[in-house]
């Protein structure tokens, strides 16, 4: 996940979108992931980009789903980008949580850290007010 977050700080302060103040404080948690974050039991393939318009539903239950961007990685990442799209509601949180468990820390800490990536693309390519957001994220994460 570094190097991924590393490559998109670099292309957002290239193009002016990464302001000074709000790097130091992301570059700050950079270097505490590996304290923050958690490897999983095993890593799983993951949608990657699992929000409102990339799932088909009928009814109450779920059909397709469209333009993935799979990947194999901890689950939590899946998770944490459904939580920050609000995707599928605190019912969908319940039952994974029955089904499969959510790890203590995820919604106090580890759900904001998977924001970073996401935060940082929207940041580049659509600039304010995802700066906002990301400071917001960075308000939950230690520096």
């Amino acid at each position: 996940m570094d190097h991924r977050l590393q490559h998109v700080r670099e292309l957002c302060l290239d193009a002016g979108a990464l302001d000074t103040a709000l790097d130091r404080r992301l570059e700050a948690v950079l270097s505490r992931l590996a304290e923050i974050l958690v490897e999983p039991a095993a890593p799983a393939l993951i949608h990657g980009d699992a929000w409102r318009t990339n799932i088909l539903t009928s009814g109450e239950e779920v059909s397709a789903f469209l333009d993935p961007a799979c990947y194999y990685a901890h689950p939590e990442i899946e998770l944490a980008y459904i939580d920050w799209t609000d995707t599928f509601g605190e019912a969908f949180f319940e039952r994974y949580e029955t089904l499969c468990g959510i790890d203590d820390g995820f919604f106090e800490t580890r759900r904001y850290a998977y924001r970073l990536y996401p935060l940082l693309v929207h940041l580049l390519l659509f600039g304010s007010p995802y700066d906002e957001e990301l400071a917001a994220a960075l308000d939950h994460l230690p520096e």
